[in-house]
């Protein structure tokens, strides 16, 4: 019987498609994908070779080219053939969303049966990109799977995962974005150009906050971007959002200032990639001067910090940019709501060379100029512009940064601008010259500030060895004519500074193995030229008195860090000088941190350190200072617990302790003036030098977004007090009792809604009493027991709701987010009646709704 219809059944089996594996489960987390035509296809019986080589390909099929010549196949989603070595990239928008409809172009020619036997199978390659959905954004360090083969994605986006050829189950998976999974139909020897697209379950970048611990080594607690722009409140800003943590006390007004552990907001040194900036919000709407598009992550260190800091008695915020992988193309987001309006922008100018930039101007006082005209016109007095008040702000950000094997290079030019601006009524037409009144200062703006920073930056690693070098330089204002009411700034009360900053700084850490452990060390100098000037008499008169100064500090700093055992030891030593005031000053700086782990969840923690700071300026400066004032001095010490899940529960416990000598304070004297029959009872700010404790606990319950949820818990008891000679009296932030619970929910459809609830101890304030005086058929006022009376307790309530819409290459976001939707009358400034016989306190920050668009592409 001859054998050739054996032979013809046998080859016609052989040609199935090689590799061939059955669909893969894709996770619940991950969207559903429709099936390709790809896969459609294979569920049918494969053809003959001879039949498939003459099928023709579809128009919307993607060409797989020979991977001996690969041919960059056109980019059907723009139209037009990318740049060589660029992978193909289909419309993932279309219909059903098929982001990969790769099809091979013509099979392989087929071999003889003896010779497939013998042969093993070539292996195929799949490759190309992982960008994010709607930002474009490469997804650095995604995994791609398929079987026990993996691949990382790199920073730039791409990926090569070498497969066994045939149909294969491909899983996308990265820590911020949602799982994918795809079915690929590979040939043996060829490869597959692809663009993955992910979506991110929480759009934003990631904010690192930095917990009571000396560094990363020993702890840090992690918080995405998105969770803390979702906080209602902060006025999607993430940095304010801080402001929800344990060891932050909430500010005596609407402004940003964080007063951490009690202290007074000139104690915690605030940071913008490790340059110093006088100050990090703005005025009274209380955002960053941080654009939050630049925005990578945040150094927050309540207390113990490590020996690289200097200068500081209390706590750093460092807001860090820059860090994130830049892809090809333009991306920029774009925010537009009652507030301000911002953009950013990113892109490459080669494959070595990124660039940044981003603006931010507010528009609150047009809005209210706009508001006070609609009213007057409304009650017929068009003919005339109404008197009203509104802060105005800008800042701006831009980088160039360039990348070469093992070095790094940062250029960059930031700032911000600040003035609250008062408006008196006048005629149309009408117009006030304020340099025709002959004063040193524009009345119109009686709070006032300024920075600008060139700041360049050199990191460059070989091996175990890291280094960082920097420098920065720029001016900086802030001045104040707020008379007796020093507590809405931080500034000169009835002055202004003007000054310059020179930074110079050299960070190096190296790894010398398990048995030594690692070193850390570096230095740092800071110049800085001080004018003040007194605007005191010159409210009256053109006199000004003027004070100048240089204000020197430096440091020089190491530290070991090493492992016995489970316990993770790092002590270390800062050598810090100062120069102010005609003072010198140098400071001995000891500092040790120590973790030790009791199980897999849970570690206990410890600190102990001294630190030294020079008093601003402003509070030293004749006229209106303490020229007395010496450096400031503190030690800290805490012990902690920390437990963390898999489920994404985390606790942290924390017990602490401040002792501070020579610590500035403000207080607030009634001063008298007699001009002929009347007599003027006033506040007068002064600058007083007390020794100063802080202790308390501090908890946070928190659950990592978890099945459309995450929220917190924070919770503080503490006590903050000042010790004079005339004995103990609470610290102007003490604020025995805090508590505040904030969660978050996505709903279907992409909504989301986030409430907070805020509830804390009043402000303690020094009451007055009155005091007839016949001469002048006038009353005054005496002072009482220094912040011996509270203000009610603090209470309120923020919401947020917002809808997002994703295209292929955009993110569109609106947003509601309402502070204080209850309006409730929380009391901030203690104020009297003409007699001072009965307390009016200043009700501040009623409900404030901002209704904003966000884009993204």
């Amino acid at each position: 019987m001859p054998c050739w219809p054996l032979l013809l059944a046998l080859s016609a089996t052989g040609f199935a498609e090689p590799g061939d594996v059955p669909p893969a489960t894709p996770s619940s987390d991950a969207p559903e994908e429709p099936a390709t035509p790809a896969e459609t296809a294979g569920e049918e019986a494969a053809p003959a070779p001879e039949e498939e080589a003459e099928a023709p390909v579809a128009p919307d099929e993607t060409t797989v080219p020979d991977a001996g010549e690969p041919e960059p196949p056109t980019d059907s989603e723009d139209g037009e053939a990318p740049a060589e070595g660029a992978p193909a990239e289909t419309d993932d928008a279309a219909e059903g969303e098929v982001p990969n409809d790769a099809q091979p172009a013509e099979a392989p020619s087929a071999k003889p049966l003896l010779e497939q036997k013998l042969d093993p199978p070539a292996m195929a390659v799949l490759k190309g990109k992982v960008l994010e959905r709607g930002s474009g954004r490469p997804v650095a360090g995604a995994r791609i799977s398929s079987g026990e083969h993996t691949a990382v994605v790199k920073p730039d986006g791409t990926f090569m995962l070498p497969v066994p050829p045939g149909r294969r189950a491909v899983l996308i998976q990265s820590d911020e974005h949602l799982e994918r999974a795809q079915m690929e139909e590979l040939w043996p020897g060829e490869a597959l150009t692809v663009v993955y697209r992910v979506e991110r379950w929480a759009w934003g970048r990631e904010v690192v906050v930095y917990g009571d611990k000396l560094r990363e080594e020993v702890s840090r607690t992690v918080l995405t971007a998105e969770e803390l722009k979702l906080i209602p409140g902060s006025f999607g800003d993430p940095i304010r959002a801080l402001q929800s943590l344990p060891s932050v006390a909430r500010p005596t007004t609407v402004e940003g200032d964080l007063i951490v552990r009690g202290a007074e907001a000139a104690n915690t040194a605030t940071y913008v990639d490790m340059v110093p900036v006088p100050y990090l919000f703005h005025f009274f709407v209380g955002r960053s001067v941080v654009n939050p598009s630049m925005l990578d992550d945040v150094e927050f260190f309540p207390g113990g910090m490590p020996t690289r800091f200097g200068n500081v008695t209390q706590a750093i915020v460092n807001a860090r940019t820059g860090e994130k992988p830049i892809g090809r193309g333009i991306h920029g987001t774009v925010t537009v709501d009652l507030l301000d309006f911002s953009a950013s922008m990113e892109g490459r100018f080669s494959e070595k060379v990124t660039w940044e930039a981003a603006v931010r101007e507010s528009w609150v006082g047009g809005l209210v100029g706009l508001g006070t005209r609609a009213v007057a016109a409304a009650r017929g007095n068009g003919d005339s512009v109404p008197g009203w008040a509104a802060p105005n702000y800008f800042d701006y950000s831009t980088r160039v940064r360039f990348e070469n094997n093992n070095d790094r290079f940062t250029l960059s030019l930031f700032g911000a601008s600040d003035a609250f601006v008062i408006h008196e009524p006048r005629d149309l037409g009408e117009e006030i010259d304020p340099d025709e009144l002959g004063l040193p200062y524009d009345p119109t703006k009686p709070l006032y500030s300024s920075f600008h920073r060139l700041h360049g930056r050199w990191d460059r690693t070989v091996g175990d060895w890291q280094q960082s070098t920097w420098f920065a330089l720029g001016p900086e204002t802030e001045g104040n004519l707020f008379e007796g009411i020093g507590q809405l700034a931080d500034g000169p009360d009835v002055g202004e500074i003007r000054a310059w900053t020179f930074l110079v700084r050299r960070d190096d850490r190296v790894d010398l193995g398990p048995r030594v452990g690692a070193l850390r060390y570096g230095a740092e100098g800071i110049a800085r030229p001080v004018a003040v000037r007194d605007f005191d008499e010159a409210l009256t008169e053109a006199d000004v008195e003027l004070t100048r100064d240089v204000v020197l500090s430096g440091g020089a700093w190491v530290e070991w860090q090493r492992q016995w055992g489970n316990t993770w030891v790092a002590p270390g030593m800062r050598m810090s000088v100062h120069q102010f005031n005609n003072r010198f000053a140098p400071s001995g700086e000891p500092r040790l941190s120590i973790r030790q782990p009791l199980d897999e969840n849970w570690s206990l923690t410890g600190f102990a350190g001294r630190f030294s700071q020079v008093p601003e300026p402003d509070r030293y400066a004749e006229g209106i200072g303490n020229p007395e004032l010496k450096l400031i001095t503190a030690w800290q010490g805490s012990v902690g617990a920390e437990g963390r899940w898999s489920s994404g529960l985390e606790i942290n416990i924390n017990l602490y302790g401040t002792w501070m000598e020579n610590l500035v304070v403000k207080d607030q004297q009634v001063v008298l003036r007699e001009d002929g029959d009347t007599l003027y009872t006033g506040l007068s700010s002064t600058f007083t030098p007390v020794r100063g404790r802080a202790y308390g606990l501090e908890t946070l319950v928190r659950m990592r977004p978890n099945n459309g949820w995450f929220g917190w818990v924070a919770f503080a008891l503490s006590r903050t007090q000042r010790i004079d000679d005339e004995g103990v009296f609470a610290g102007n932030y003490d604020q025995p009792f805090a508590v505040t619970l904030v969660g978050a929910r996505e709903l279907p459809k992409d909504w989301r809604i986030s409430s907070r609830v805020r509830v804390t101890s009043g402000h303690p304030y020094t009451p007055l009493h009155g005091v007839y005086m016949p001469r002048w058929d006038e009353w005054t006022a005496i002072q009482g027991t220094r912040n011996s009376e509270r203000l009610p307790f603090f209470r309120q309530v923020d919401f947020r709701v917002d809808h997002t819409w994703t295209a292929t290459r955009a993110r569109w976001t609106l947003y509601l987010d309402v502070f204080n939707v209850f309006n409730h009358q929380n009391f901030f400034l203690a104020t009297y009646d003409p007699t001072f016989q009965e307390l009016q306190p200043t009700v501040w920050i009623p409900i404030i709704p901002t209704l904003g668009l966000e884009v993204s592409y």
